[in-house]
């Protein structure tokens, strides 16, 4: 098995882990999600420009997935986690419901 195998497949739990949130999640708390993503990317943008069109281009034109562009998927999956249990965990905290 070599890197990408290995990047690949820590990319699908991580997918994985993700979509078990989305499903725990209604349209209230996945749209929180989506706005505080947005204001990230902003934050991102303000800071250091727009992300150039061949950057996306590599992503949506190529059935192959290198290592570099499979650990950028993973991190954006992982700030999904994170903001998305972020946003669980605050409207559990009102029912006094723990998630982990």
């Amino acid at each position: 098995m070599n890197n990408t195998d290995l990047d690949l497949s820590d990319m699908k739990v991580t997918e994985y882990k993700l979509q078990s949130l989305v499903d725990i999640s209604d349209k209230v708390e996945l749209a929180q999600c989506l706005r505080l993503l947005s204001i990230y990317v902003a934050l991102y943008k303000k800071s250091y420009g727009e992300l150039p069109t061949s950057s996306f281009e590599k992503i949506l034109t190529s059935d192959l997935i290198d290592t570099e562009t499979a650990r950028i998927f993973e991190n954006g999956m992982l700030e999904a986690i994170s903001i998305l249990k972020m946003v669980l965990q605050a409207k559990s905290e009102l029912k006094g419901i723990t998630i982990n």
